[in-house]
């Protein structure tokens, strides 16, 4: 290299001299501004990959929440019977005497857009057990909606017996057979 290059001027020296430096500076800027992106990238990709166990959970709670459905997924009839025995043990948990159990078939409702069971039920017993069985049916894993009640009194001596006449429509209930869950 010919030495007589610097000896044009101060400008030019400097310019040997700091170019090199201004170079070297502005590449590893760009680095860093690469590798904190990158790293920034990395970090999210690394707290989206811890939320996807919690997610797959979330996941097969619902999955096991829909299997529990009112029919099953090929469309075919509600587990009437399931449904049935299901009511009958609460009530005789609760001691209240179930007079009336109807179900109508499975429709979709106005304002729905899964298909529900209708059920309605004529009940008698004093008010604190129908309040604890009521209390029982309308646990929100059940998924049912209370549409009408009528509550009267049918007998006051020796002991108040109320009656009631309900009318819900369920969308999901416990089944014996699930596994995880037990029948009330």
């Amino acid at each position: 290299m010919d030495v007589g290059i610097f000896n044009r001027g101060r400008f030019i020296f400097w310019c040997w001299l700091l170019a090199p430096v201004l170079l070297i500076g502005a590449v590893q800027g760009a680095v860093f501004l690469y590798s904190r992106s990158t790293a920034e990238t990395l970090a999210h990709r690394r707290t989206s990959l811890q939320v996807i166990p919690e997610l797959r959970d979330k996941a097969a709670a619902v999955d096991g929440l829909l299997k529990h459905f009112a029919f099953d997924r090929n469309g075919a009839t509600p587990t009437v019977e399931v449904l049935s025995s299901w009511i009958n043990d609460c009530t005789q948990r609760h001691g209240v005497s179930l007079n009336l159990l109807v179900f109508q078939p499975p429709k979709v409702e106005p304002g729905d857009t899964v298909p529900a069971v209708k059920v309605e039920m004529e009940c008698e017993g004093g008010w604190v057990p129908l309040l604890s069985w009521l209390n029982e049916m309308r646990r929100p894993e059940n998924l049912l909606v209370l549409d009408g009640a009528v509550v009267r009194l049918t007998q006051s001596s020796p002991t108040v017996v109320y009656g009631v006449k309900l009318l819900f429509r369920f969308y999901a209930f416990p089944a014996v057979d699930s596994p995880g869950r037990t029948a009330p």
